[in-house]
């Protein structure tokens, strides 16, 4: 069981590493038996940033694979729910429905005066999100942030 837990996560990882190369789904087909003996599901975003990767990723399940295209990206995600977008949680979603704000494309059509007075620099954020021009890096999970200071206690 160890095994095949271990090679179905090494399989999925390459898999996703090539796919977000390419910006094309992975075939996860070649999983599909250990993945079962296992009892996972694996549902997967690609896409140019990250931000619409996991919006992907939500999108369809269980094991599914949803790919956002840069040059298709406005007809896929403009007309889901404010909600769904990463970093606008409920209270966000409440704030921006009351200013007529529900879907994607509605954040993207609002004034950054209006939506920075409603909600500050992240309500500036969440429409460069919607826009699709979050261009933050991955980051690796092996990598340790040094600390800013060291204090005396």
């Amino acid at each position: 069981m160890k095994a095949t837990f271990r090679l179905a996560i090494l399989t999925l990882s390459l898999l996703l590493t090539l796919s977000a190369c390419t910006e094309k789904a992975p075939d996860l087909t070649a999983l599909t038996p250990e993945l079962e003996e296992l009892g996972i599901t694996v549902s997967v975003g690609v896409s140019f940033n990250k931000v619409f990767a996991k919006l992907g990723s939500d999108m369809k399940k269980p094991d599914a694979v949803t790919v956002i295209p840069p040059d298709g990206f406005r007809e896929m995600i403009y007309h889901l729910p404010v909600c769904d977008l990463l970093f606008a949680g409920r209270k966000t979603g409440e704030k921006l429905n009351s200013m007529g704000v529900f879907s994607i494309g509605d954040l993207t059509l609002i004034s950054d005066e209006t939506l920075s007075r409603a909600l500050g620099v992240n309500g500036l954020e969440l429409k460069r999100y919607a826009l699709g021009l979050d261009r933050s890096p991955v980051a690796d999970m092996n990598a340790h942030t040094p600390p800013k200071s060291i204090g005396k206690s």
